[in-house]
């Protein structure tokens, strides 16, 4: 089994191109170093497969996105940004070329964009960055900067004449207290007796 293992990643690391082959190697080491994969070899296959139907589309980046989630489908967070971290550095860092004769074509490349884009995504989802503000962490620095505020409010309010000490506390009024509604005195009431 392990032979047959040994075998099929030799496969995937001889691709005809030198460049690729040390790409392919450099992802399949990472896979293991980090362990986040199960299968190193199911990591170098989404890469490998990945990379390739990326090529395919390369005039189209609004298919990036579908493409890697159909190569990826069953895969975790973390091995999800894994591999689309390590694609955005292949196209960010790799010189394409439409034909033999046009080396300077780096035709490919805008596949790096919305791959960008999608690394943020899967960041905010497994909470691998750790700078960027959730909504949920931003609502609890805002009440905790309210709360300690508001305990100084009588300092702040002792410093003020009264005229505007009476001013701020009409104005807290409705936020503390409940709002008085009129009522009809047949609110609520049955309308006939039997």
């Amino acid at each position: 089994m392990k032979k047959q293992n040994a075998l099929e990643i030799e496969q995937y690391l001889n691709s005809g191109c030198e460049y690729d082959n040390e790409q392919y190697l450099e992802v399949w080491l990472d896979a293991i170093k980090t362990g986040i994969f199960t299968d190193d070899k199911a990591a170098l296959k989404a890469f490998i497969d990945t990379r390739n139907a990326l090529c395919q589309v390369a005039d189209q980046p609004a298919r990036v996105m579908p493409i890697f989630e159909e190569n990826t489908a069953g895969m975790s967070g973390p091995e999800k940004l894994f591999l689309a971290q390590k694609l955005f550095y292949y196209f960010k860092n790799t010189v394409f070329s439409k034909s033999e004769n046009d080396k300077t074509d780096n035709y490919l490349t805008g596949i790096s964009k919305p791959l960008g884009a999608l690394i943020k995504r899967l960041e905010r989802e497994t909470g691998e960055n750790k700078n960027d503000l959730k909504t949920i962490d931003l609502r609890a620095t805002l009440k905790d900067v309210f709360r300690q505020e508001i305990e100084r409010l009588p300092e702040y309010l002792k410093g003020l004449e009264a005229k505007e000490r009476l001013n701020i506390l009409c104005k807290m009024m409705p936020y503390i207290l409940p709002k008085v509604e009129s009522v009809h005195f047949n609110e609520g009431e049955p309308y006939g007796f039997p």
